[in-house]
């Protein structure tokens, strides 16, 4: 009996070493997903919903906010022929800062390609996570200060397939988390990254009514988290 109990107590050990030295999931850089920004800040949340095409190694970026009331969709190409632009279908109106390395609106040509998942290539394994149904394997890592911390929540059954992203500072209760469903990887469809004929440049700069800025908050959201 003593035996049998010292064998699973071995057993249970090496699964727990294995677990914490288990390498990170490479480093996603093509997908389509439904992402969910959460800012919690002690008891208060906030959240802010849409859709979002990322394609790295071309260094594009497409994201469009859900909104009952208007859809506000942006583009974003941060290469030697930056593009950057927020449209609304609805209205047929196009806010183009540039166009292929072009200034359309008298201001500064050119923007900051958005890596969600690059310090993941440096993260460890740590434990188990979980939102609402799902499980997966924790990857954390922080950053030399021991300031900033992110976590990677992945499901691991057959691909590697990320649940979340949590960015949180040590020892704080405000921390953002942003929450994938529908996950298609591999190269978003190219008519993401096709502006409406209705942006040109140069380009007046629209003024929106309040409640059409949940798009430029989706996409400041997602630069907070990743540029801390």
């Amino acid at each position: 009996m003593i035996k049998k109990t010292v064998h699973v107590l071995l057993v249970f050990v090496l699964f727990l070493v294995q677990a914490q030295c288990q390498a990170p999931p490479p480093e996603p850089t093509m997908f389509v997903a439904k992402v969910t920004i959460l800012t919690q800040s002690g008891s208060d949340i906030t959240n802010y919903v849409g859709l979002l095409a990322y394609d790295l190694p071309r260094q594009r970026v497409f994201s469009q906010s859900y909104n009952e009331t208007l859809l506000e969709r942006s583009f974003s190409q941060c290469n030697n022929e930056s593009t950057d632009a927020s449209y609304y279908p609805a209205e047929s109106l196009c806010d183009l800062g540039c166009l292929k390395g072009r200034d359309c609106s008298g201001g500064f040509c050119g923007c900051i390609s958005i890596r969600i998942f690059g310090p993941l290539q440096f993260a460890s394994a740590n434990g188990s996570c979980s939102y609402e149904s799902r499980i997966g394997t924790l990857f954390k890592v922080t950053d030399p200060d021991n300031v900033y911390v992110w976590e990677y929540c992945f499901s691991l059954e057959s691909e590697p397939v990320p649940i979340y992203v949590r960015f949180s500072y040590e020892n704080s209760l405000v921390q953002e988390l942003i929450v994938f469903s529908d996950w298609k990887p591999g190269p978003p469809p190219e008519e993401y990254f096709v502006l409406p004929e209705y942006c040109k440049c140069p380009s007046r700069v629209v003024e929106r009514k309040s409640h059409s800025q949940a798009n430029r908050i989706f996409k400041m959201k997602l630069f907070e988290i990743v540029y801390k």
